[in-house]
């Protein structure tokens, strides 16, 4: 079934010796009725499939962070999304979101005194959306807001999702 794979018959192995004839024969066994074949090509597929989940797996925490709408005047915000051990941050805004572009504004930075920006146009975010998603390497952001504007824009809505990566 896998000649490429001599005297080792870890699911590691298997799952990298396996090509598209095998898995084809493991699926049409495991479609027969109730034979041994069926059972153990099952069997087979199941192992292949979670040491392939185990793998590449990636866990996902998402925090959605958003203003009041429409977002309202004098309004400033800064926070830390520090989660430890994440390789990425995803940063993910509503198409929505919109802000005055002469006094309103969103940014993003590494720290906290927002002399490292990160993301598209220098990390600063303003005017009609849809707002371009960016990623952060690493398991930490800041982000600062402010609006001085009385003109009564939707405001802003993000996600922040951390990746975990086990390889």
């Amino acid at each position: 079934l896998f000649p490429d794979v001599t005297g080792n018959t870890s699911a590691v192995t298997w799952g990298h010796a396996a090509g598209q004839q095998e898995i084809a024969w493991l699926e049409a066994e495991a479609a027969k009725e109730s034979s041994t074949a069926a059972s153990l090509a099952g069997a087979l597929l199941w192992i292949l499939g979670r040491n392939a989940q185990l793998l590449h797996a990636t866990t996902r925490e998402a925090i959605v962070v958003e203003s009041k709408h429409p977002c309202p005047p004098n309004e400033r915000e800064s926070r830390c999304f520090r989660h430890p051990g994440a390789t990425k941050l995803l940063i993910d805004f509503d198409p929505r979101s919109e802000m005055n572009e002469q006094a309103d504004w969103l940014q993003f930075s590494l720290d906290e005194a927002c002399n490292q920006p990160v993301g598209p146009q220098d990390g600063s975010f303003t005017g009609k959306g849809p707002w371009l998603s960016f990623e952060v390497q690493g398991d930490t952001v800041w982000f600062f807001s402010r609006s001085d504007s009385v003109d009564g824009h939707w405001g802003w809505r993000f996600t922040v999702t951390a990746i975990y990566s086990s390889t």
